[in-house]
């Protein structure tokens, strides 16, 4: 999984089939997700645990949250019974920070953002899905890297291979052209699972991203599948 500029998203399998809204964050926070034993557990891995558990994608803002003095390995001790995400997020949370910051959650559309209370990330950041296999195929030029994964394994899962090393180069290039400045300020994030781009970020950038797509399907002579 890539990790960007200080944000990490957990997608479970339920939770990428669809983008939830608002409305259903907030369902989802209120939903059950039993018991949990955390014994010395980073705070990054406690949280992937409940987006697991959960459902849900979780992001985490490690720069605002390292920001206020919270390490994203500081060790999480608690035990939970029968509680639901949003008393999970509360007591991991309260726990990571301890009197050293002030790390706060909400959700927002589809994704539930862990950071500082100050940061402006949390006032307008969203995740969208972009189908991309078109483009990861024609990155790879001459099916260079196909042909390489090819020879031990199925094409089924060669292509699998080849889409991550491809996703890897898109990602980059989407850094590079779409509002370079505006991700190392802000620490949003983009990444490549099963051949769609997931792009955390403003509208705003949203917006730039969907048209450098475009852009680059009529370079490359890419069509959407």
């Amino acid at each position: 999984m890539v990790l960007v500029m200080g944000l990490r998203l957990w997608k479970s399998e339920a939770a990428s089939r669809e983008r939830r809204s608002i409305g259903e964050g907030d369902k989802a926070l209120s939903a059950n997700v039993g018991d949990f034993d955390f014994e010395n557990i980073p705070f990054e891995e406690a949280l992937q645990r409940l987006a697991e558990r959960a459902a849900v994608p979780i992001v985490l803002n490690r720069y605002a949250v390292m920001a206020e003095g919270v390490p994203e390995n500081v060790p999480i001790h608690l035990k939970l019974r029968g509680v639901n995400l949003r008393q999970a997020l509360q007591a991991v949370v309260t726990c990571a920070s301890a009197d050293i910051g002030h790390i706060v959650f909400r959700p927002m559309d589809g994704i539930v953002l862990v950071s500082s209370a100050r940061d402006g990330c949390m006032r307008a950041i969203v995740l969208r899905m972009y189908d991309v296999r078109d483009i990861l195929g024609k990155l790879d030029e001459g099916d260079y890297m196909l042909n390489k994964f090819l020879p031990n394994m199925p094409r089924a899962t060669a292509i699998d291979q080849r889409d991550d090393q491809m996703g890897t180069k898109l990602t980059e290039l989407v850094q590079k052209n779409v509002d370079p400045a505006l991700w190392f300020r802000t620490g949003p994030m983009a990444e490549v699972e099963f051949g769609r781009l997931w792009v955390t970020h403003t509208p705003e950038v949203q917006a730039n991203v969907e048209v450098y797509l475009r852009e680059l399907r009529n370079r490359l002579g890419a069509r959407p599948e």
